[in-house]
């Protein structure tokens, strides 16, 4: 597996570095308190007592996406957070058409959500005549933007998450080293 590294991504992305510790504190105020909250009424024991209690139930609203495009900004690896599958059984049960079956495939497919994300952006977003601001791709797009920058509030913009997929697309086009042939003599 390639690694895929921004090294200046803090000053390549930021302007200052005010701008990167309001991009990093609103990571932690969205992750700390941007959870779906639902209060529910629960049984005490679950077989069959009577008596209940109300518990308030959290859901997250980030999934790794979101994750893996805080660690590019941030400057980390890009499989950082995640591990290459080693169990036999979770292998075979991942085989595509080919028969193989990559133990990176989480992590390429979410590098490739990002970079898909960015290219809709680049061509939904920038330039757009007024006229087509009504079509579905247009307003579809608006919604993945919202989706996406949601953990990082008003501290990206829309062309930082493009040129981030510039700059990820060869890695998501290869991510494995290129196997060397050898010569026969």
């Amino acid at each position: 597996m390639k690694t895929f590294q921004i090294e200046d991504a803090k000053t390549r992305f930021f302007k200052s570095k005010e701008d990167y510790l309001q991009f990093k504190q609103a990571w932690k105020d969205f992750h700390n308190d941007g959870h779906v909250v639902e209060i529910r009424e629960v049984d005490i024991a679950p077989w069959g007592s009577k008596e209940k209690i109300m518990v308030e139930m959290k859901y997250p609203q980030l999934h790794s996406g979101h994750y893996m495009l805080y660690n590019l900004l941030r400057g980390y690896e890009v499989t950082r957070g995640y591990a290459p599958l080693t169990n036999k059984g979770r292998l075979e049960a991942r085989k595509n058409y080919s028969g193989d079956s990559d133990p990176w495939a989480s992590c390429i497919n979410w590098a490739g959500w990002i970079f898909r994300t960015s290219n809709s952006f680049k061509n939904n977003l920038i330039g757009v005549p007024e006229e087509k601001k009504t079509q579905w791709s247009y307003t579809h797009t608006l919604q993945a933007l919202d989706e996406l920058m949601k953990p990082f509030g008003d501290t990206l913009s829309t062309e930082t998450i493009i040129e981030l997929g510039e700059l990820l697309e060869p890695w998501v086009r290869e991510p494995h080293e290129e196997k060397k042939e050898e010569a026969t003599v």
